[in-house]
């Protein structure tokens, strides 16, 4: 399986499960650079989870829209917006996730 199809599989998993779903796709040691909702780096499963349930907490429903899953040999880059609906209010902004993958899983990514 590429690179590609592991991310692929996880952002499916993720849309359609949430972020338990998108948990199977994570390698052990997965490190993620985090800048929303503040700049962080998170550790293993457990901080990722608990960071993804931060960033959709305190009546905060965050959405990650992903356009496409590009294979750049040697790491996925995928384009797509973050829209954020907050007090009433609805902002998107354009992102970039890039992640690398191996094995099946997930190993790093950062957005």
């Amino acid at each position: 399986m590429t690179q590609a199809q592991v991310v692929r599989q996880m952002l499916d998993a993720y849309h359609w499960g949430g972020p338990e779903a998108a948990r199977a796709f994570y390698d052990p040691e997965i490190t993620w650079t985090s800048r929303f909702p503040r700049e962080r780096v998170l550790r293993g499963p457990e901080e990722l989870a608990h960071g993804l349930d931060e960033l959709q907490g305190a009546g905060r429903t965050v959405m990650a829209i992903t356009r496409d899953v590009i294979d750049k040999g040697s790491c996925v880059v995928v384009p797509g917006e973050m829209q954020i609906r907050e007090r009433g209010s609805v902002r998107q902004t354009q992102v970039w996730w890039v992640m690398c993958a191996s094995a099946g899983k997930v190993l790093w990514g950062e957005d």
